[in-house]
């Protein structure tokens, strides 16, 4: 009987280690999770900020384009005129 009751309590702290173990393995990852997620979070609001840049960036090349192409046909236009007053 002496026998059994030391296998069940070896087996008892065999459970406890592991249950033990277990613990510190799910809070490390629960960590590591946390961290994770920080780190997400802050390469969203990274991504975001450039692509606030980046919209107004193509909003003055649309722009400058628009110019361009204005000041294109006027040199158009008034270069035609001088053609014709010859």
């Amino acid at each position: 009987m002496s026998e059994r009751l030391d296998r069940i309590e070896a087996d008892l702290e065999k459970t406890q280690s592991i249950a033990n173990s277990n613990a510190r393995a799910i809070e490390a990852m629960l960590q590591q999770i946390a961290m994770d997620r920080e780190e997400r979070n802050a390469v969203l609001e990274v991504i975001a900020k450039q692509q606030k840049q980046l919209d107004r960036h193509q909003r003055i090349l649309k722009g400058l384009q628009t110019e361009n192409r204005r000041i294109l046909d006027l040199l158009i236009n008034n270069q035609t005129e001088i053609d014709d007053d010859e």
